[in-house]
């Protein structure tokens, strides 16, 4: 799953914490559990409920976050 993908379904609350936490490698396992809901494909956890954030995602929520300071 890449973010990209859910990122049009995904509720407010969950886009504004991306937006404030831009610099985050990893979700944290609640976030994962709101945005696996609305996901049917399988999610890349760690042991621990942990989504590591990969390269494109990190890239696609830094555009996110600059396109939200020049609003």
């Amino acid at each position: 799953m890449e973010i990209q993908e859910v990122w049009p379904g995904m509720d407010p609350k969950s886009r504004d914490w991306f937006r404030q936490n831009p610099g985050c490698r990893a979700l944290p396992r609640t976030l994962v559990n709101i945005i696996g809901a609305g996901y049917p494909g399988h999610i890349k956890v760690d042991q621990d409920g942990i989504m590591p954030l990969s390269k494109t995602d990190l890239a696609f929520l830094h555009g996110v976050a600059l396109a939200s300071r020049q609003m």
